[in-house]
C-alpha cells in the first residue's frame, strides 16, 4: 500500500526546484523502477489530488509502471491528509478484493 508516494526522488526535486538541480542528485529511491518488479502481491496506490508536495502525476507514473496496481485518487486530499473513513474503507475493500486476511496474508498472495 502506497500513500502519497513519489515515482522517484529526482522527479520530486525536479517538480519543486527544477531539472538542473535534480540532474545533480543521485537517485537512491526510484519507486517507479522498483514497483515494476512487484509480482508476488497486489499493490494499492492512494494519492491526494491536492497534494502540492508530491503531485498526483507521481501516482499515475507508478500506476503506469505497475499496470496491475489499483490506483485511488482522493479528490479533496492533500499530502497524506486523507479522510480516515474513506481511506479505511478503501483499504478494507481492497484487502477483501484481494482476499487478504489478517494472520494469513502471505498464503493469499
Amino acid at each position: 500500500i502506497l500513500m502519497g508516494a513519489y515515482s522517484s526522488m529526482r522527479r520530486v526535486i525536479a517538480d519543486q526546484v527544477g531539472d538542473w538541480f535534480a540532474d545533480h542528485v543521485e537517485e537512491r529511491w526510484n519507486t517507479e523502477h522498483n514497483i515494476k518488479s512487484v509480482r508476488c502481491c497486489p499493490v494499492l496506490i492512494m494519492h491526494g489530488r491536492r497534494d502540492r508536495l508530491i503531485t498526483v502525476d507521481h501516482a499515475h507514473r507508478l500506476k503506469k509502471a505497475q499496470p496491475k496496481a489499483k490506483l485511488v485518487i482522493f479528490p479533496e486530499a492533500g499530502h497524506i491528509t486523507f479522510d480516515y473513513g474513506s481511506t479505511s474503507d478503501t483499504i478494507s475493500t481492497w484487502l477483501e478484493e484481494n482476499e487478504v486476511t489478517h494472520g494469513n496474508s502471505s498464503e493469499n498472495m
